[in-house]
């Protein structure tokens, strides 16, 4: 691992020597606000040739077969062979890919900070650090200076500027169309464009059909059941580092090894489902349940393109009613703010915004696809072992297929969602 020792502030008129092209419009000529750059780590070797690997912004889904990770790895490899330095960054799945990637192969390499001031490199070098599992004497670490807050959008294009100048070979990867990667490279010197694949475009899961096509499997039990719906992810499960998640993909051979099916399958072999604070208001750890039947809750399956991912999956643990009443779980309070003045400190984690109501009418002016109250929701606080009463539950999966293989890796009993 990195340790760092000290932290060197170069003034922004004397980092000329970093820069692979001074001819080039560089970030010194116009980027103002940094003032300088602070520079931890290793020592960076200057007279090294460097390269750096261009990728846009990535779709929040990442599958082990993708095009853009094999060219990734190819690229770096190819850059090893070469004794390049490698220029990356973080703060995005494809830079940090590369980070990892490149750090992994024992390859040097340069990461550029998104700007901040002195007061935050220290924390922000750490946290790169424990997220990818650097060593000491790979990488340098390099963070523009500023004073005071700058905004989002110029902070992004600062990190991408620096990134883009410190680096003799430009290799774009994955570019999407108009993008300023796209743009940036069609006249800039330097560009090699072996390792260039098809920016990668968002598909639709198989199980969207189930939003129509979906059974109630629990409807002849005769027992009423409250369902915990899970989701994939496209990044680490929480408390996973970035390093073990990207490791994951990388061995992997299809599939995203964070999807809906394993995220359930880990779930249930750790006999644990987690709290989550997050969403809750004053943010109490609860687990969420729902009462309706699985085809009613499949209706409103919908991606939410603000937060990149489905606000569930069709993957699901089923527990009796009664068994989750016994131990504390209750139904969600729906409300307006308030409402929610009015209860106790013991009643407001089971609380759920349900919309505001008109001064006028009194009547609830939210519409039907924001309002929460067709959810149906409970809520558990805390943790909760279930691992003592698996004789009881049930799992829910989209299909036969998964299904039985599910039921198979865990033991558990499983059921599937649609007939085929």
């Amino acid at each position: 691992m990195i340790m760092i020792r000290t932290i060197t502030v170069i003034p922004w008129d004397n980092c000329s020597q970093f820069w692979a092209y001074p001819t080039e419009d560089n970030a010194g000529k116009s980027d103002k606000p940094a003032h300088s750059m602070a520079v931890a780590g290793a020592e960076p070797e200057l007279n090294s040739r460097r390269c750096v690997l261009l990728l846009s912004r990535l779709p929040k889904r990442s599958c082990a077969e993708e095009e853009w990770l094999q060219f990734v790895r190819e690229a770096v490899d190819w850059a090893g062979k070469q004794n390049y330095t490698i220029v990356s960054s973080v703060g995005m799945m494809g830079w940090e890919y590369v980070t990892w990637y490149a750090a992994n192969r024992g390859i040097p390499i340069w990461i550029v900070l998104p700007p901040d001031r002195l007061s935050g490199t220290l924390g922000n070098i750490e946290s790169i650090i424990s997220r990818l599992e650097l060593e000491e004497t790979r990488a340098s670490c390099l963070q523009p200076l500023s004073e005071g807050n700058l905004p989002k959008a110029y902070i992004m294009h600062l990190r991408d500027r620096v990134t883009f100048n410190l680096a003799h070979e430009r290799m774009p990867i994955a570019l999407r169309k108009g993008s300023s990667w796209n743009r940036l490279t069609q006249n800039a010197v330097g560009v090699n464009r072996q390792f260039e694949t098809k920016y990668p475009v968002r598909s639709k899961p198989g199980w969207v059909n189930l939003k129509e096509g979906c059974s109630n499997p629990l409807e002849d039990t005769g027992v009423e059941y409250l369902i915990h719906w899970t989701r994939g992810v496209y990044g680490p499960w929480p408390g996973e580092s970035h390093a073990d998640y990207f490791r994951e993909l990388t061995n992997t051979n299809t599939g995203n090894p964070r999807d809906g099916y394993n995220t359930l399958n880990q779930i249930v072999m750790s006999g644990v489902i987690r709290g989550e604070g997050r969403m809750i208001r004053e943010g109490e750890p609860t687990i969420s349940f729902t009462a309706s039947a699985p085809a009613e809750t499949m209706k409103r399956l919908s991606y939410r393109a603000a937060l990149g991912h489905w606000n569930y999956e069709p993957y699901g643990i089923a527990i009796p009613k009664s068994l989750l009443a016994d131990i504390g779980a209750k139904p969600v309070i729906y409300g307006d703010n308030d409402r929610f003045e009015e209860l106790n400190v013991e009643e407001k984690p089971y609380f759920q915004f349900s919309g505001r109501n008109t001064s006028q009418t009194g009547q609830n002016d939210t519409p039907p696809e924001k309002n929460w109250v067709t959810e149906n929701e409970w809520r558990l606080i805390g943790d909760f072992d279930f691992s003592s009463i698996s004789e009881h539950i049930f799992l829910l999966l989209p299909n036969r297929s998964e299904a039985e293989q599910m039921g198979h890796e865990t033991g558990y009993k499983a059921l599937a969602l649609s007939g085929k």
